[in-house]
């Protein structure tokens, strides 16, 4: 899927393309969106978590490669998102990821390799829930290897660790 769209009295005519693959498996996922933000005044590191891009393309269901054009000249961050929620804005917690560190400058005849991989989520935690009488749940996302959890008050015996 591709929106095509004019920036003035012609449609623009550029196009950048690349492959898309996997960091840790030999198959790449199917359907991958390949995004571009154009790097404006109201581009910062947040905006992919907040708005749709500039401009979007997918890859099939059969392929890795893809195409954007129709692009204006200027310059962009490159994204690529295994798009859980379709919504073409990224969830951290859901989606895989790949980017290009550098800016792409619109002319261009480079070629582009995108490799998605899953972050490792920012730490947060939710707040606790009470299961059942003597069982309480203690929810978090992101790296919880170091987690220790020490009660401000003496507990019941039925709630000690080990009992």
């Amino acid at each position: 899927m591709s929106y095509v769209f004019s920036t003035g009295d012609y449609i623009d005519s550029l196009t950048v393309s690349g492959v898309v693959k996997d960091a840790f498996n030999k198959k790449a996922d199917e359907f991958i969106s390949v995004m571009l933000y154009e790097i404006d005044s109201t581009y910062n590191d947040s905006t992919l978590y907040l708005r749709p891009p500039n401009y979007i393309t997918n890859t099939l269901d059969s392929t890795v490669i893809f195409t954007l054009k129709n692009l204006k000249e200027g310059r962009y961050k490159m994204f690529a998102i295994k798009d859980e929620a379709k919504n073409n804005i990224f969830d951290q917690n859901a989606d895989k990821i790949a980017f290009i560190s550098d800016t792409i400058s619109l002319p261009t005849d480079s070629t582009y390799l995108l490799n998605l991989f899953k972050e490792i989520p920012d730490y947060k935690i939710s707040v606790p829930s009470f299961v059942s009488r003597n069982k309480i749940i203690f929810g978090y996302y992101g790296e919880g290897r170091d987690i220790t959890i020490e009660p401000l008050t003496q507990l019941p015996i039925l709630l000690r660790p080990g009992s």
